[in-house]
């Protein structure tokens, strides 16, 4: 019998909106966690015979590719069963797609500092010349297994984490801004 989905955020009862100064200026980054997501994992399998082109039929979906033969659809979670939908094929292409919605937490980290932020927990240089906009790759931030992924110059960078870590890594992110302020969000 398959277990009963939680559809509460990983953060449910953390998360408060609220602004945080660290002095005179305004808060120099911007703490959110992006919920609810669709997070679909796509795999090929040894042998497959197909390439990334399964994913990119889904029509305004950008994969990110997390591995050599693995890559992550990320979207709303309105749209999950019509990216399942996209992705049938799959299996008889060599792929094995599977839905992570529920075991990811994803924060949002934006503003001015934010490459400070993340510095503080993450090895990778982040500057624009090396990980530009679009990128992403798996690192480890605050000691734990993610995904990075440069969303826009702002900068604005997507932080995506297991469910199960999400409180610990939010509060993490917080005491790395606390020292150039910051704001909280929903959504």
């Amino acid at each position: 019998m398959a277990e009963p989905r939680d559809d509460r955020s990983a953060l449910f009862g953390h998360l408060r909106a609220g602004n945080f100064p660290a002095g005179e200026e305004a808060p120099g980054v911007t703490l959110a966690e992006r919920w609810p997501l669709a997070i679909l994992q796509i795999d090929r399998l040894p042998g497959g015979r197909a390439d990334r082109s399964a994913g990119e039929r889904m029509p305004g979906v950008r994969l990110l590719q997390v591995g050599p033969e693995r890559w992550l659809v990320v979207d709303h979670r309105d749209r999950l069963e019509g990216l399942a939908a996209s992705l049938a094929g799959a299996a008889d292409a060599g792929f094995v797609v599977t839905d992570l919605s529920q075991a990811r937490t994803v924060l949002r980290i934006a503003g001015r500092q934010a490459r400070d932020v993340l510095a503080k927990g993450c090895a990778l240089d982040l500057h624009p010349g090396v990980f530009p906009v679009g990128s992403c790759a798996a690192t480890s931030v605050a000691g734990l297994a993610a995904v990075l992924v440069a969303v826009n110059g702002t900068p604005t960078y997507d932080l995506h984490v297991a469910r199960t870590c999400g409180q610990y890594v939010w509060e993490w992110t917080c005491e790395a801004a606390a020292e150039y302020g910051y704001s909280t969000a929903s959504g």
